[in-house]
């Protein structure tokens, strides 16, 4: 068995405990790119949103050719369809590669069961704790369905920040796989497109 990295930040010792704080430190940290790839039978759709928290947020989707783009800083939103003009938008609530808020991880808390620590794991060059978990979205008080996810996560082991998920969802009428990629790049800036 491999020894575990030392991390420079300690995950507790609880796997439920340390998803959850790994979670939250996404509150603070930042900037991050996330790269989501959601796939199904009829294909694959990617996600890319970068994020600085606590409220600026850009999300570029491409769902099958038809590409959307929006920004949101504060209570403002604008978006656009492909290479448009940019338009004020209504805030219809976060996007699916949306800012994590303190309400999304109390339901986490709610919904995760049978979390487990597989082990060390490298991801890209990175030192890595990989933990599994099962959400349970029937027990969701944001976003209940009847659906049961399994997910792992891998958790940088030297900042305790989540780097990796990978989501499986069978149960839905449509299963799918969902994985996201998150990078953490201070260069990273967003602003509010020119009037």
């Amino acid at each position: 068995a491999t020894a575990l990295p030392a991390a420079a930040v300690a995950l507790p010792g609880d796997p439920k405990a340390a998803i959850l704080q790994a979670l939250r430190g996404q509150l603070s940290a930042g900037p991050y790119r996330t790269t989501t790839t959601i796939t199904m039978e009829d294909g694959a759709q990617t996600i890319v949103g970068t994020v600085i928290p606590p409220d600026r947020m850009q999300v570029a989707m491409d769902l099958g050719g038809m590409k959307t783009e929006m920004i949101y800083i504060g209570d403002k939103v604008w978006s656009r369809q492909g290479d448009g003009e940019w338009q004020v938008a209504d805030r219809m609530g976060t996007p699916g590669a949306g800012l994590l808020d303190e309400s999304m991880i109390a339901d986490s808390e709610a919904t995760i069961t049978a979390a487990a620590l597989v082990g060390p794991e490298v991801v890209e060059g990175v030192a890595a704790l990989l933990y599994t978990f099962t959400t349970d979205l029937n027990k969701s008080t944001v976003m209940p369905m009847d659906s049961i996810m399994q997910t792992k996560v891998w958790i940088d082991a030297a900042t305790g920040l989540v780097i990796r998920q990978e989501t499986t969802d069978s149960t839905a009428e449509t299963p799918s796989t969902t994985v996201q990629v998150v990078e953490y790049d201070p260069s990273i800036t967003i602003e509010a497109p020119a009037e």
